[in-house]
């Protein structure tokens, strides 16, 4: 139900956006402390778009709205996910 966006719920959008900043927030440090030396805007636009490979690909599984997601398991979906994330990565650095 959280992840149904014909569900127009405010309490649920607003822990379901609190969680995913945690989340973030966790990532960003982790990530922040392994990057080599960028600048800041760099930093965070890197940072920002790998979160989203590996979100909106959760979030696409979670929802069951995605055909290609859906039928893909989540080991699989954790391994393409972070493969995607870490291939952009190198690219961007």
């Amino acid at each position: 139900m959280l992840f149904d966006r014909r569900v127009k719920e405010p309490a649920l959008s607003q822990i379901g956006s609190l969680g995913r900043r945690r989340i973030y927030l966790q990532y960003r440090a982790v990530l922040g402390s392994i990057l080599p030396p960028l600048k800041t805007a760099r930093a965070d636009l890197i940072t920002t778009f790998s979160f989203q490979i590996i979100a909106s690909a959760v979030v696409g599984k979670a929802s069951g709205n995605d055909g290609a997601f859906v039928s893909m398991s989540w080991k699989t979906l954790a391994a393409e996910a972070s493969a995607a994330a870490i291939a952009y990565l190198e690219a961007a650095i």
